[in-house]
């Protein structure tokens, strides 16, 4: 089933609506221009759970608080369910990054 819209480069039945909803944040980017300095930084005080899709050199040198699961780098199908479940998805874009 297809939800009406408009779809920009978004494969819409691969990329459905889950069952499922979770209580976390997920944020997920392993480009460049991602920015997880100030990402890490709002959500460190958060009484929230998150989990960040990254590659490990985006955060190289940064502190990771306690409330957030660094999940590295996975699958498609994993990263479709945790799309799926996540209750928020932040894109993290450094502004300046061209």
């Amino acid at each position: 089933m297809s939800l009406p819209g408009i779809y920009f480069g978004v494969e819409s039945d691969f990329y459905r609506l889950g069952p499922s909803r979770r209580e976390f944040i997920l944020a997920a980017g392993k480009d460049h221009g991602r920015n997880y300095r100030t990402f890490l930084e709002a959500v460190a005080d958060l009484d929230a759970e998150v989990v960040l899709l990254c590659a490990s050199w985006n955060i190289d040198g940064l502190r990771i608080p306690p409330n957030v699961t660094v999940m590295g780098v996975v699958d498609h199908l994993r990263y479709r369910t945790l799309l799926q479940q996540a209750a928020l998805v932040v894109t993290c874009v450094n502004p300046d990054y061209v």
